[in-house]
């Protein structure tokens, strides 16, 4: 190999991978579980996002390479709450006079919160072991939370905030040392106007940047609970005193609020961190995605900061799911190999500069290997995306939804099954006027020709009747597709969750409906994919206990077939409740499913509730191949908690193996916290 060759390759290899790194984006959330108050530092090449857990009782520390995802971190419990205290709260990670520090609140069965800290036993391994507790301020016997360390002027203070005067305000005090405060007690700002008053005259969450010399003060205004939850900034000069209210500059108004066009509300609690590069300010907060259900929904995301020509810190506005930002600068996870090999290449060496490109080429090679370890987490979608159906066509994934206060049918295109996260859509369909509750869409391919079932309510007609639309182009589901028809016109009854059946060379279809009084499952013959033949033959009625939690319910039922058996999986009790599962009825080929007799269905639920790992409302399943097609994978919606259901179901994956017998074996419910290997022939996440 000449010289030539070799430093032409490696420009070569590192062209394509920096080329490809300009192209990153990625969407927020940056975790997908509960995440309120998250804090992020950069030590070394990582990022540290410190969390409250397991029912705020554990101060958890997530660790990841890249700061636009937490989703795969590797974790460590840095503290527990001891016997008698609960509701640890809002941690930030500090390096103070060349230390480590962790500073939160919690409580006690007596008292409201008080702060606390703890040192890292090693302050370059924040995944290491950290210390017991110190409680900041132990003779201030006034609620305290939201601590936070200012360096100005060379100095340390410690800010909180504390309802001493009623309303959770702004307080500091010097600190003597990173565990012990000083005084005096300086009351610094407290909420008057009326955008820091929304659901409850608030400040808190005090956060610093710097620039020019100037300390900015970012931080909460109206309460944690309101969708107007928001930020403002105070600021002071490094030659002024901070402990002198009458120095600080106050900002007219919010400056970071809600963003109604892309669905982010409740945006506050603010972190401030830097770029791989440590070029860019990254601001990392909390939002939920609608007005109504905040506590317990409160997702990590993170937004860009610029600065304006004096000096002051630009916001801009908050970025909903569909709305892709470039990555932070210098964040690339592809080319971190390849640049570490060639820093140190001496040109004028032939033998080790053969030996670094050979390292380089390695590494090529086992990047491209590990790919085979990759993982991934449930959910596949942060957003309500209750009753998802993923289809496969050619080399990508068509997941159908219902959208913007389902009167949209919407497709999302991936090139992979793990996340619909950055995905391309189209509205494939809009409610006309006087309809609505678009639901559970499902894409089929009958006859050559490609199909979208779903059902809508109407002005028109009691509850739900079932529609079809179909695709101009068969092979591009982002096309056009045609106006909606109505499947059965003369059967005056509520309709839900159609399907479609491919059984011995004929086609049927397969819906709920509740005309016996409780949704049940019913099968008609198809005439062709847009007209349903007769007769209506009531193939399912719910009738024990685990199908009837909250109101005796069949429904979402979906096909899957091996071995010469048509498998329909439905869900069983009501949606709204946590118990909702999934079961089967099987029928062998050679058997006609218009005969209810024919079915043999399982004598219980097969796919549940886990209520080890926080996944509840199992159910309403679709199912998909892997990109190789050796797996069978089944798409689902679940939520987090058993309170919270409409608006909070969202889309996930489990893999589906196979009994000796050729029927479908079905794993646990996968949380948020156990990660799984990806489809068989997925390379990326």
């Amino acid at each position: 190999m000449q010289p030539c060759t070799v430093i032409t390759l490696v420009s070569m290899l590192l062209s394509i991978l920096a080329g490809s790194h300009a192209q990153l984006t990625f969407s927020n959330p940056i975790l997908d579980r509960n995440s309120a108050d998250p804090c992020i530092l950069r030590v070394g090449n990582f990022y540290y996002l410190t969390l409250s857990e397991n029912t705020e009782t554990e101060l958890t520390i997530f660790k990841s390479p890249i700061l636009t995802n937490f989703r795969n971190a590797e974790s460590s419990i840095a503290y527990r709450t001891p016997p008698g205290y609960s509701d640890l709260w809002a941690s930030e990670m500090h390096e103070v006079d060349g230390e480590l520090y962790i500073y939160f609140t919690m409580r006690t069965a007596e008292k409201d919160h008080r702060m606390y800290v703890i040192k890292a036993d090693n302050p370059a391994d924040p995944m290491g072991n950290w210390s017991e507790a110190i409680r900041l301020l132990p003779d201030w016997d006034f609620g305290s939370i939201d601590g936070t360390v200012m360096k100005h002027g060379g100095q340390n203070y410690f800010v909180w905030a504390s309802t001493r005067v009623q309303f959770l305000s702004i307080y500091i005090a010097p600190l003597i040392n990173p565990t012990l405060v000083g005084r005096p007690t300086v009351l610094l700002r407290q909420p008057k106007e009326d955008w820091e008053c929304q659901g409850g005259c608030t400040n808190e969450g005090p956060f610093f940047i710097y620039n020019r010399n100037v300390s900015y003060m970012i931080f909460s205004a109206s309460s944690t609970w309101d969708p107007g939850y928001c930020l403002t900034q105070m600021s002071l000069e490094s030659t002024q005193d901070p402990m002198d209210p009458i120095n600080w500059v106050s900002a007219p108004g919010p400056v970071f609020s809600r963003n109604d066009e892309e669905d982010v509300y409740t945006t506050g609690h603010a972190a401030f961190t830097v770029s791989p590069d440590l070029t860019e300010t990254w601001m990392v907060y909390h939002g939920t995605v609608n007005t109504t259900h905040i506590n317990g929904f409160r997702t990590a995301r993170i937004e860009k900061i610029e600065w304006n020509d004096d000096g002051s810190p630009r916001f801009p506005e908050a970025h909903g799911y569909n709305n892709a930002q470039p990555v932070p600068s210098g964040q690339t996870e592809k080319v971190a190999l390849l640049q570490s090999q060639v820093v140190f290449l001496p040109s004028s060496k032939k033998t080790i500069m053969y030996r670094s490109v050979l390292m380089i080429l390695v590494g090529t090679l086992a990047f491209a290997s590990s790919q085979s370890n990759l993982t991934f987490r449930n959910p596949i979608f942060d957003r309500n995306s209750a009753d998802p159906c993923a289809y496969r066509l050619g080399d990508y994934y068509y997941l159908s939804l219902s959208e913007n206060r389902e009167t949209e049918l919407t497709i999302f295109k991936s090139p992979i099954l793990t996340s619909f996260r950055d995905a391309e859509t189209k509205i494939a369909y809009t409610t006309p006027t006087g309809y609505s509750d678009l639901w559970a869409s499902e894409m089929h391919e009958v006859d050559g020709e490609l199909y979208l079932y779903f059902t809508m309510g109407s002005v028109n007609f009691d509850l739900h009747r079932m529609f079809v639309i179909k695709a101009d182009n068969a092979s591009d589901p982002m096309g056009n597709w045609s106006d909606a028809i109505r499947l059965l016109p003369d059967w005056d009854y509520d309709a839900i969750d159609g399907t479609v059946m491919k059984h011995d060379g004929k086609n049927y279809f397969v819906w709920a409906s509740g005309r016996t009084g409780h949704l049940s499952i019913y099968i008609a013959p198809f005439v062709n994919a847009t007209l349903v033949g007769r007769p209506i033959v009531l193939l399912r009625e719910p009738k024990e206990d685990w199908e009837c939690e909250g109101g005796c319910t069949n429904e979402g039922p979906y096909f899957i077939y091996n071995k010469n058996v048509s498998y329909m999986i439905i869900s069983a009790s009501s949606t709204w409740t946590p118990g909702y599962c999934l079961t089967l009825s099987s029928i062998e080929f050679g058997k006609d499913p218009m005969d209810p007799s024919n079915w043999v269905a399982a004598p219980g639920p097969l796919f549940i509730r886990n209520d080890e790992e926080d996944v509840y409302t199992t159910g309403h399943a679709a199912f998909t191949v892997s990109p190789d097609l050796t797996e069978t994978w089944m798409v689902y919606h679940g939520t987090v908690n058993t309170t919270h259901i409409n608006g909070f179901r969202t889309a996930r994956i489990e893999k589906i193996d196979w009994n000796e017998d050729g029927s479908p074996l079905f794993p646990k419910a996968h949380g948020y916290n156990h990660s799984q290997p990806v489809p068989s022939g997925q390379t990326s996440v």
